[in-house]
């Protein structure tokens, strides 16, 4: 016979796992707060500005390339026995729409620009644009990694990279490189999210 976890011991551990996933979402929101806060204080209300106008145009790029994929992966490893495969073909499909959609960022940064009325938007877009497919990739292997019950590891991904993109931040802004560096910071941190994230999604391409 197979033993049973009693009640109270079941419902301690729900508890207990709740609690880690609160103290890891509090750490991701003070971690977040504390690279905007950095940011407008160094880099101004002109450069801020910049780079916080190529900050949200990357994130809807993401958002956009992640509503194609959505949660079905996490779906399909939980609940198929060929999730593996299908997690796969997304990833070559969110590789290849986000390359191309980041190319065309790059080439059209200036006219983006042009568009706000703001010259010097684009440094900071030609920056961010090599985070796009970064941080969709970086999507779909959160989403492997949920299907296979890794929520506590999805939540470390979440604050290591916002941890890096403040050290990253702090070293670019701090040498120079303003509004484009701090923009940086954000691609190197998805670089560094998606080698972790493969490792705990289990997929590769």
């Amino acid at each position: 016979m197979h033993a049973t976890a009693s009640p109270a011991r079941e419902q301690g551990r729900i508890v207990s796992e709740s609690l880690r996933l609160a103290a890891g979402s509090f750490a991701t929101l003070v971690l977040g707060c504390g690279v905007f806060s950095y940011l407008s204080r160094r880099l101004g209300v002109e450069a801020y500005g910049d780079y916080s106008v190529a900050f949200v145009l990357g994130v809807w790029c993401t958002e956009l390339l992640g509503m194609v994929s959505g949660g079905a992966v996490a779906y399909m490893i939980a609940a198929h026995t060929d999730g593996d495969r299908f997690a796969t073909t997304v990833l070559r499909g969110t590789l290849v729409s986000g390359v191309l959609l980041a190319g065309v960022v790059m080439v059209e940064a200036d006219a983006i620009a042009a568009w706000f009325e703001s010259p010097s938007l684009g440094g900071p877009l030609r920056w961010i644009a090599p985070g796009i497919p970064l941080a969709a990739l970086g999507h779909v292997h959160r989403m492997a990694a949920i299907g296979r019950g890794r929520y506590r590891s999805q939540v470390a991904m979440q604050i290591g990279s916002l941890a890096c993109r403040l050290l990253c931040a702090i070293g670019l802004v701090e040498a120079g490189a303003g509004a484009a560096g701090a923009a940086a910071a954000v691609s190197l941190s998805d670089g560094v999210q998606i080698l972790a994230a493969r490792r705990l999604g289990g997929v590769g391409l």
